[in-house]
């Protein structure tokens, strides 16, 4: 039996209102949105449908004549996660409570504006809609164990889907109210960083007080047998003796034949 037909069980209805789901999202297993302009929060159970996290190295190219390849001058690294997840209705209490989280999500996407004195109806932007994300370990600043507002990736969001399973029914409240049982939500992040990125001259990680343990991006540690052992160590260019001249060579050789010939014992038929 799959999740979802569990939720329309006969069994899941006389739990009498019993969410074991709740247990896991009180446990911090959510992916929670920060928005930082408001310090409001959002978050949501962690049934995720789809999980990609792109890294990007940017290069500049510069043609030169006569050359097959280009230049190629290094620009940064840019990282994008892109994530899906389903969010389920336990209950008609919760399918409101989940119709009231999207629209909070979707809002958090706007900045903050401020009235100006004197002009009717004119605003200016005061803060834009930066946003920090945590999911467990994998959106996440490294080694982080708070929850978004004080370890999680800073970010922009590119886009927002909302998408309510129609299947699945939806709980009817009058006309004006409808609360689907089942909505598809996905979303694309560009993370902005805020923690040194890179290595160091010594083959390390640059993020502080992690040395080479690692930690970026999924805040586990390197594998012990591909850590450096020491900085690398200079090669000294092998030492070539020069050879001698093709005259010299025949000299020596002659003059090596005619001292053996010399010193040679005579042989029994000459005594």
């Amino acid at each position: 039996m799959g999740f979802f037909d569990w939720l329309a069980s006969p069994k899941r209805r006389a739990s009498r209102g019993f969410d074991p789901t709740d247990r896991f999202y009180n446990d911090g297993y959510k992916l929670e949105f920060f928005h930082v302009p408001t310090g409001r929060s959002v978050g949501f159970k962690a049934f995720l449908t789809a999980f990609q996290d792109q890294f990007n190295s940017n290069w500049s190219s510069t043609p030169v004549y006569g050359r097959m390849d280009e230049i190629k001058t290094f620009q940064g690294t840019t990282r994008t996660i892109s994530v899906g997840w389903d969010v389920v209705a336990y209950s008609e209490e919760e399918a409101d409570s989940n119709l009231r989280k999207c629209g909070l999500l979707a809002s958090m996407l706007y900045p903050v504006y401020g009235e100006e004195a004197g002009e009717a109806g004119a605003s200016t932007i005061k803060a834009s809609p930066l946003l920090k994300v945590k999911f467990a370990n994998l959106i996440s600043e490294p080694n982080g164990t708070g929850g978004a507002a004080t370890s999680g990736l800073v970010a922009t969001m590119a886009s927002f889907n909302y998408a309510p399973d129609l299947e699945q029914g939806i709980f009817v409240e009058n006309s004006n109210k409808l609360r689907p049982q089942l909505v598809k939500l996905s979303c694309e992040l560009t993370v902005l960083h805020t923690h040194k990125l890179g290595w160091n001259q010594e083959g390390n990680m640059r993020e502080e007080g992690l040395g080479d343990q690692g930690g970026y991006p999924y805040s586990v540690r390197f594998p012990v047998e591909d850590l450096p052992v020491g900085p690398p160590r200079s090669v000294a260019p092998p030492v070539t003796t020069p050879a001698a001249p093709a005259a010299t060579r025949d000299a020596g050789t002659t003059a090596a034949v005619a001292t053996l010939t010399t010193a040679a014992p005579d042989s029994p038929e000459d005594s």
